[in-house]
């Protein structure tokens, strides 16, 4: 089976992509704070990049970038070892920006949920669990409530992941010439089962002693 090399387009638009997600999030942040403590937030989360433990440094544009290259570098390798195994010979730089591509619809959801908070008028956003169309927002709506070693799962499963996983099998259908059946296997084998395995473990550690 081949597969379609993707053009430099592709890698172009992600950067361009990278760019626009980190002005805007910065007009964001600069909304919600405004000008005065943004500042403060701009050079804490800058000199602490290396800490990991600091929620200033990755709800920061700096972080949610640093988050989504990490992310992005991972499924990456996910798939270029899946891809290995079945004798598909792939190169992981044309896998690399497709993943970031996709990532973007999570973009969507936070700017969706930058205009929820803006509307209910709360400045937790970037330091908030918060999850909007997620098992978690809709049983707060419901008023349900749930053990809090579930709050990671619960607010992890929502419609964008959901989304994010429909856009990578079409995208992956198109750059290795191949049918449905074969993208939505790829993508269970190497994004689905290691997400599943990494949600399982997040709720074992969040479980009370």
């Amino acid at each position: 089976m081949n597969y379609k090399s993707t053009s430099s387009s592709y890698k172009k638009l992600f950067g361009i992509l990278l760019f626009v997600f980190f002005i805007t999030n910065v007009f964001f942040q600069i909304i919600i704070y405004g000008k005065n403590n943004y500042n403060n937030i701009f050079l804490n989360s800058f000199f602490k990049i290396f800490w990991i433990n600091s929620p200033i440094f990755w709800f920061s544009s700096f972080g949610l970038i640093f988050k989504l290259l990490i992310q992005t570098s991972v499924i990456t390798i996910s798939f270029y070892i899946y891809f290995k195994i079945i004798n598909l010979k792939i190169k992981a730089k044309d896998l690399f920006p497709i993943i970031g591509l996709s990532h973007f619809i999570f973009y969507i959801q936070m700017f969706l949920e930058f205009v929820y908070f803006k509307i209910n008028n709360s400045s937790k956003f970037f330091i908030s669990k918060f999850s909007l169309f997620s098992i978690d927002y809709f049983s707060q709506i419901y008023n349900r409530n749930y053990p809090n070693y579930l709050n990671y799962l619960f607010t992890t499963i929502n419609i964008f992941e959901l989304f994010f996983i429909i856009f990578f099998i079409y995208i992956l259908k198109k750059i290795t010439n191949s049918n449905y059946i074969f993208s939505f296997f790829a993508v269970m084998y190497s994004y689905i089962l290691p997400l599943i395995i990494w949600l399982a473990l997040m709720t074992y550690i969040s479980l009370p002693e």
